[in-house]
């Protein structure tokens, strides 16, 4: 697995970076790699929601 996808969060390419250099095996930055982009998706989705929270409290 290389890391070359430009779409991908920076931080989330620079952990998979990480683990080529510790030269972890694929299936381990698979599974890195889904866990991170699935809590980035859920705080992406919750952004909003708390962004409108603060403004509703003031």
């Amino acid at each position: 697995m290389h890391v070359a996808d430009s779409g991908m969060h920076p931080t989330i390419k620079r952990c998979l970076q990480h683990l080529e250099v510790i030269k972890t095996d694929d299936k381990t930055r698979q599974i890195v790699y889904m866990y991170m982009q699935s809590l980035y998706k859920e705080l992406t989705k919750q952004e909003p929601q708390l962004i409108e929270q603060k403004v509703i409290k003031g």
